[in-house]
């Protein structure tokens, strides 16, 4: 996906179009088109519209359709029998040309010259 961001620009990053497809723990995600998927999730699959971009059976990426105020996640199979089906991205958040974040404790970023 040549010139998209691999950036959010809100907490919820219901725009993010990038390509991140680990979630925060390193679980590869899971396709959104996907047989598998949780029943809660199936609502999602056939949605576009939930999606800033189309769907396909190989997308995979990190996305927020569902408008979560952690940002993006995705479907993961956890190997390690912990149960999680699902888990936030670590989705940076934008900057403008020329600022930096300082980010504080709790994933709570503030901007600074």
């Amino acid at each position: 996906m040549q010139g998209v961001k691999e950036c959010k620009v809100s907490q919820k990053g219901g725009e993010y179009m990038g390509t991140k497809n680990r979630s925060i723990s390193g679980f590869p995600c899971n396709p959104w088109v996907d047989d598998t998927s949780l029943a809660e999730d199936r609502v999602f699959q056939y949605k576009d519209s939930a999606f800033p971009d189309h769907l396909t059976d190989k997308h995979n990426y990190c996305r927020n359709p569902k408008g979560n105020p952690g940002g993006p996640w995705c479907n993961i199979q956890d190997s390690t029998g912990s149960g999680i089906q699902w888990e936030y991205c670590d989705v940076p958040f934008c900057t403008r040309e020329g600022e930096k974040r300082a980010c504080k404790t709790g994933d709570q970023c503030d901007s600074s010259e």
